[in-house]
């Protein structure tokens, strides 16, 4: 698993651990290998790392800064289950991630902070799920449903792939955005 961007409370921090912690707490057997990747909001780091230091030890934490497109590209490949779960201010709430195509360009399911712009422009629900970020049982719930459940998994790895090549890359949505652009300059 992995998480990427400011890491702080605001961007979802904490809320991701806490899962991380359901996660273990429900299966003893399970061990995680994790990557943070961004860098500390100052305001919240104190609070950040002394959370990360008490994750369980079945959890590995390894913490990267924030990096180039292809090199985090290359990081993140690797990841089964991508997780982002980011309070639902009204920014956070009404801004549409960008990293979340990324995230249907590796083919991989999503679970989100139910944010009212993903809810309006994608169709996540062929790939993921949109949560209450402060729910990490729930949360936990649907990872452990992907784990009992290959073919569910599967299907949300094939449909983020075929959404993002249909609907979200930049060959179909280029026209689109460059008229955008210039409407501002009308």
């Amino acid at each position: 698993m992995c998480y990427t961007g400011t890491l702080s409370i605001e961007k979802g921090l904490i809320n991701f651990l806490e899962v991380l912690k359901e996660l273990v707490h429900n299966n003893n057997e399970l061990k995680i290998d994790v990557k943070l990747i961004g860098s500390f909001d100052l305001a919240d780091k104190e609070e950040c790392l002394k959370r990360i230091n008490e994750v369980d030890s079945r959890i590995h934490i390894s913490i990267f800064k924030f990096q180039e497109l292809t090199k985090y590209i290359q990081l993140i490949q690797d990841t089964d289950i991508f997780l982002d779960l980011r309070s639902l201010d009204w920014i956070n709430s009404h801004s549409l991630p960008i990293k979340l195509f990324y995230f249907m360009a590796l083919q991989r399911p999503v679970i989100y902070s139910d944010l009212k712009a993903i809810r309006k422009e994608v169709e996540i629900k062929s790939f993921g799920s949109l949560v209450d970020p402060k729910n990490s049982k729930k949360i936990a719930e649907i990872i452990n449903n992907y784990q009992k459940n290959k073919n569910l998994y599967n299907s949300h790895c094939s449909h983020a792939k075929d959404l993002f090549e249909l609907k979200y890359n930049w060959k179909v949505v280029e026209r689109k955005f460059i008229s955008f652009v210039k409407s501002f300059n009308s």
